[in-house]
């Protein structure tokens, strides 16, 4: 696990420990349970999983390296993170480099919960392709 600008990447250890990134409330605290909504992206945004892959979904495509051109299409949107933010949960973002299996949602929700306070009655998913 690594801590950068608030938020907390998890990179890809295996196929059954596919990497993720959450972003708990900026108020957050271990003495209350969050509710997790976790976003799943289609497969036009597979990577590998690792700290860069991860960043880019959240920051936006690195498309030139150092070149002109900013970040762009963060799969982790404003108001994927405005809602998080108002609602308190803790918003996490996904990436994987074939499929992501149901196996694959029960680690991040135990990696989660053995990291986080997380309200368990309150665990959700969305996806998009």
């Amino acid at each position: 696990m690594q801590l950068l600008n608030g938020v907390y990447y998890f990179p890809r250890e295996s196929d059954s420990a596919e990497g993720f990134a959450a972003r708990p409330p900026k108020n957050y605290s271990p003495d209350k349970r969050y509710p997790v909504l976790i976003l799943i992206h289609g497969v036009g945004e597979r990577m590998g999983g690792d700290l860069a892959a991860l960043v880019n979904v959240i920051d936006g495509f690195d498309y030139d390296g150092a070149g002109p051109l900013p970040r762009q299409y963060a799969i982790e949107t404003p108001q994927f993170e405005a809602y998080c933010e108002k609602y308190q949960i803790i918003g996490v973002t996904v990436n994987y480099p074939s499929d992501f299996k149901p196996n694959d949602v029960d680690y991040v929700l135990d990696t989660l919960e053995a990291n986080f306070s997380v309200d368990t009655s309150r665990e959700a998913i969305i996806g998009f392709s």
